[in-house]
Formats: structure tokens, sequence, C-alpha cells
């Protein structure tokens, strides 16, 4: 599983949201995420960091190609958000 390594609180949240895939995850903003019911700032986190140490982040788009691999993509206006830390 594509999240087995969140807790196990975390991957409960995410189930209850139908998100079972990296995909469907980087496709919901942080604000969605907090929305989740039982789902904190601790929760998001620990998934932000997570989707970090596999290069992704919150926001991104995802296209299939014709061979069915995902792309994940950068949307530049959140890219140019995140840079003006």
């Amino acid at each position: 599983e594509e999240l087995a390594e969140l807790s196990v609180r975390s991957r409960n949240s995410l189930q209850k949201e139908s998100i079972q895939t990296l995909s469907s995850l980087v496709q919901r903003s942080e604000d969605s995420m907090l929305q989740i019911e039982n789902f904190g700032k601790k929760s998001l986190k620990e998934i932000s960091d997570f989707l970090e140490e596999h290069g992704l982040r919150f926001g991104m788009k995802v296209e299939q190609g014709d061979d069915g691999r995902l792309f994940f993509m950068e949307d530049e206006a959140a890219a140019s958000a995140g840079s003006e830390d």
C-alpha cells in the first residue's frame, strides 16, 4: 500500500475520505485536508513530511500517460507561491 508508512490515525482519516493512493492525496489542498473529521495539524504535518520525502506536495496535478504511468505535475502558481518563503 502506498500510504502504509503513515500512522494508523492518519490512514484511518484518509480512508474515511476514500483517499487510498498518493495520486488522490497530492491533488488535495492542505485546507481540504484539515476539513476531514479527526484530522488536525499534527496529521497534516506528518503527511506533508511524508509527501516531501517522496518529492511530492499537496496541490499537485496528476496526469496519466498513454502507457498508464502517472505523472505528478507542479502547479506553477503554487510552486511560485511556495518559493517566496
